[in-house]
């Protein structure tokens, strides 16, 4: 983990997201990885839909996603009483297309006297520490598989 846990994957400057170490992807070092960047595009969503809960996004990656700058314009599509969808565009500084997401928002309800399943929550204690699945990069710069902490369930447990 990095010294500075706390710190966000990318700062916002005069409406572009840029990016830090710990957002770039394992595959190109100018390129950001999808993880983040879809938690930027999710956080955009959300700011334009409030008092909603965003219950489908889906993003279609067109090329890499720069972490030296992008933009994410945001459109509403539907605004029902029950039901919001939203598309968005996340360009690179150059204008280019780089993703296109869209999402599904719900009005919060409140359903009381429903059956509700028992599922049992993990236990973060009995967690084990572990590796992202990508250890190593296609460059030699710090990147988000090193810079994220992963905790799996107990061995035994599935």
């Amino acid at each position: 983990m990095p010294e500075d846990e706390n710190k966000a994957f990318f700062c916002f400057d005069d409406s572009w997201f840029i990016g830090n170490d710990a957002s770039r992807g394992p595959w190109a070092a100018e390129a950001g990885h999808a993880e983040a960047v879809t938690g930027v595009i999710a956080r955009e969503l959300e700011r334009v839909v409030p008092d909603t809960q965003l219950t489908r996004l889906t993003v279609n990656f067109r090329r890499p996603v720069p972490i030296a700058g992008f933009r994410v314009d945001v459109e509403i599509e539907r605004n029902g009483r029950s039901v919001t969808t939203a598309m968005a565009t996340l360009c690179d500084q150059d204008n280019r297309i780089c993703a296109t997401p869209s999402s599904l928002h719900k009005t919060a309800h409140s359903y009381t006297g429903l059956p509700s399943a028992k599922i049992p929550h993990p236990d973060f204690a009995d967690a084990r520490s572990g590796h992202f699945p990508v250890s190593r990069a296609l460059h030699d710069l710090p990147f988000f598989g090193t810079n994220v902490e992963i905790a799996y369930p107990p061995r035994g447990n599935k």
